[in-house]
């Protein structure tokens, strides 16, 4: 027999809600008080994933519907709907359970797919405000924390021994991306383990092969970062950086494949690995500048959607 509960938030007491008592699939959803009648809307259970990746799925008694990302955006603040369960391509469908490190008894109810978690949009204490997909927050952190009323949450993951991060920025040619005073391309990709083994690695193009050339443009320098986060709000920043002449030129395109042990990866593994978030940025200015001052640009421009602080960021690469 099917266990269902309510699923309770720290913010407010309000509960994941589906709007209007929709049975349809895409139905938004809301944090809404607890309903003492007709609250099938409002009552979940979990239903481990069988492909075995220690995952769950909510699934709402109002519909059988789950509780899922729209569009399998990994954007901050995605908005959540119940939508049908999928067999395949289900990531967006699929969530666990991260105790506060805080103490305070409540959980994080985190994405496989991004790594964000559910979160009520703008903090509002307000009934009928919708739920998004955000990234942890570790501090003013109500809006993100639950607890299973009428239940219990599942056990969490096993965390994995790896993550990665492929394919970061503007992707392979022809797709260029405006920054500085001219148009440039650059791929970045990292892979991080358990034991502190971490390779960075990728590829920087001032003016795509793709663009016009515009005679005697000048170099550019340039930084691009992917800070990791932890639990605690400290960041781990993966940064390069150079100067290249323009597209065509020989040497316009830097490229860097670096492995190396990072012992702070190591050490902090399990906080890492339980928040699952790294953010990148890039920075390129038309100049002969120290490209030590682009990389900070980089790392500061990465950490702004986060409550980071750019003196909580230790150089790993």
């Amino acid at each position: 027999m099917s266990s269902y509960c309510f699923i309770k938030s720290k913010l407010n007491g309000n509960v994941i809600d589906i709007e209007q008592d929709s049975t349809q699939s895409g139905a938004l959803l809301d944090a809404f008080p607890k309903k003492t009648t007709g609250g099938d809307n409002q009552q979940w259970e979990f239903i481990s994933d069988p492909a075995g990746s220690g995952y769950y799925f909510i699934k709402s008694k109002l519909s059988g519907n789950v509780i899922d990302i729209q569009e399998s955006s990994t954007l901050p603040g995605a908005l959540l709907d119940a939508f049908h369960q999928k067999t395949t391509g289900n990531n967006n469908q699929l969530w666990r359970f991260v105790q506060d490190p805080a103490g305070s008894g409540y959980c994080f109810i985190q994405s496989k797919l991004s790594g964000n978690v559910i979160d009520i949009v703008g903090q509002s204490k307000n009934p009928g405000v919708g739920l998004d997909a955000f990234p942890i927050k570790t501090t003013g952190n109500d809006n993100q924390l639950w607890e299973a009323v009428g239940g219990a949450f599942p056990s969490p993951a096993s965390l994995p021994p790896s993550l990665s991060w492929a394919n970061l920025g503007t992707g392979p040619e022809p797709a260029t991306t405006s920054s500085g005073s001219t148009t440039c391309n650059y791929n970045v990709s990292l892979t991080i383990q358990q034991d502190g083994t971490s390779h960075f690695w990728g590829n920087y193009t001032n003016r795509a092969a793709s663009e016009p050339i515009v005679p005697h443009s000048p170099n550019q320098s340039f930084g691009v970062s992917i800070v990791v986060h932890d639990l605690s709000g400290k960041g781990y920043s993966f940064s390069v950086g150079g100067n290249v002449p323009s597209a065509p030129q020989a040497g316009c395109t830097y490229q860097w494949d670096t492995t190396r042990k990072v012992q702070a990866i190591a050490d902090n593994w399990n906080s890492i690995a339980t928040r699952v978030q790294a953010t990148y940025a890039y920075h390129n200015d038309t100049s002969f500048a120290d490209f030590l001052s682009e990389i900070l640009k980089a790392v500061e421009s990465a950490i702004t959607t986060t409550t980071t602080l750019i003196s909580d960021v230790e150089t790993a690469i």
